[in-house]
């Protein structure tokens, strides 16, 4: 048996857990243990910093309605109209938020989309605790995004920093998402 069918038999585990009973899971908790843990030692903060009241792989909120992602085989989360995602945040009141990554990019081995992954998400907390809504969402996702192209060029990972950077255009050309021309923030990480 190799890495790639434990994976496999692993994330093949984790989906048939897309039920309520998520959270009971031992395997998913080892997927949020991971996550934490990486976490803290990546980027220093923890559940709790930033008004994170959860860091999780859970695609279900633990408050308020559900954000309509589910887990895909692959370990990454699918949104409602059908796109694929490394992750969200869900914004439980004001300054406080649920931070979700997928169990793909949690417990990846490559380091690069751990840390873009998780470091977008905590981006867009960030903004929260500050007070910045997400229901206006255009800075924070150009933030996010800068961040998770400038990690993925760092470690030549172009194909992939491309696509952000494709996805960055169209949160800038998005009349919807326009970005004052005095709204910056300084790098997080």
């Amino acid at each position: 048996t190799d890495f790639t069918t434990i994976s496999k038999n692993y994330i093949d585990f984790l989906v048939d857990s897309n039920d309520d009973n998520y959270q009971i899971k031992e395997c998913a908790d080892f997927t949020d243990l991971r996550l934490k843990t990486r976490t803290s030692q990546v980027f220093g903060i923890e559940q709790g910093d930033m008004g994170i009241e959860l860091l999780t792989t859970n695609p279900n909120n633990a408050v308020g309605p559900s954000k309509g992602y589910t887990l895909l085989t692959d370990g990454t989360y699918q949104t409602a109209d059908g796109r694929n995602s490394l992750g969200y945040v869900f914004e439980t009141s004001t300054g406080y938020s649920e931070v979700h990554v997928s169990p793909y990019a949690a417990t990846h081995s490559n380091y690069a989309i751990f840390k873009a992954a998780v470091g977008h998400e905590l981006t867009h907390a960030y903004h929260i605790s500050i007070g910045l809504s997400l229901s206006f969402n255009g800075p924070s996702e150009y933030e996010a995004l800068t961040y998770s192209k400038s990690i993925y060029e760092s470690y030549g990972m172009f194909n992939v920093a491309e696509a952000t950077d494709k996805a960055l255009q169209e949160t800038v050309s998005n009349p919807l998402y326009s970005i004052p021309y005095y709204y910056t923030f300084s790098p997080l990480w």
